[in-house]
């Protein structure tokens, strides 16, 4: 990319904006020829659909590419988020956190590329929010909310063992306060700008991905690592980045979490298939 990205940020900004492009069914899924529809503000209801078709969509293709490219990248990577936070607003049906947490990464690249402060700020917003909406939850402290995730909405086989010897409800406890607390953690990490913060993230997401095995937070971890390379500025670690190896790690980390998402959309498919 230009000089003033990193490899790694390089590596980040592209796997954010092909997750966009590939990944946000609710973007693609007919909606864009569409809009506006249902959207968040009632003023752009006004807008003509032609305007999102012959202006919007080849713009935002267009600036997507360039960052591909890794040409014109502060420009290319603004236009493209303000675009794709235009048609977010557009339609409740384009709307996801996911989606929503991506273009806010997105602009705030665009417009800081030197310095990913600001965006530590808003990974910080995203964990502390998090552990703020579950504790105002009764049901995340006294476990009944990860229990039934665990063996209802997303059987965990860990969970399932875990209960064979233990009360099902403590260990969903366990696992629900464990997993606010290191939310919050993580929020006060990343704004104070701790290194530790990207391996405790990794974990955490891991974990909850080992957790799941496999069936949940796929594209979340895929967002988030790519957010992680795009945050990472200290020379030494950068440095250790660009060697063959760790690029052949990174490369192979996102394929991975490429075909395993897939693997899950087909494996949902032919149950959909199977019980129509």
């Amino acid at each position: 990319m230009n000089g003033f990205v990193s490899n790694n940020q390089g590596i980040g900004l592209k796997a954010l904006v092909l997750y966009v492009l590939v990944f946000s069914n609710g973007l693609w899924r007919k909606t864009i020829f569409e809009l506006p529809f249902a959207p968040f503000i009632g003023v752009i209801d006004f807008v003509p659909s032609w305007i999102y078709v012959y202006m919007l969509l080849p713009t935002f293709l267009v600036s997507a590419l360039l960052v591909l490219l890794g040409k014109y990248v502060s420009i290319s990577l603004t236009t493209f988020g303000l675009i794709l936070f235009f048609l977010i607003m557009s339609s409740i049906n384009v709307f996801s956190n996911s989606l929503t947490f991506t273009c806010l990464v997105i602009i705030l690249s665009g417009l800081s590329l030197k310095s990913s402060y600001i965006i530590n700020i808003q990974v910080s917003f995203l964990y502390i929010g998090a552990f703020i909406n579950k504790a105002l939850d009764v049901d995340w402290w006294n476990g009944r909310f990860f229990d039934t995730l665990a063996t209802l909405r997303h059987p965990m086989p860990l969970f399932e063992f875990s209960s064979q010897y233990f009360n099902g409800l403590i260990v969903a406890q366990v696992f629900s306060i464990s997993s606010m607390f290191i939310e919050l953690t993580l929020g006060v990490l990343f704004l104070m700008r701790k290194k530790i913060a990207f391996a405790l993230g990794l974990m955490f997401h891991l974990g909850m991905l080992i957790l799941t095995n496999g069936k949940l937070s796929v594209l979340f971890m895929f967002i988030m690592s790519a957010t992680y390379l795009i945050m990472i500025r200290d020379k030494y670690i950068t440095n250790s980045l660009r060697q063959p190896l760790s690029q052949f790690l990174i490369y192979f980390w996102f394929v991975s979490l490429t075909v395993w998402n897939f693997r899950n959309k087909i494996l949902e498919f032919y149950i959909l298939m199977n019980d129509m």
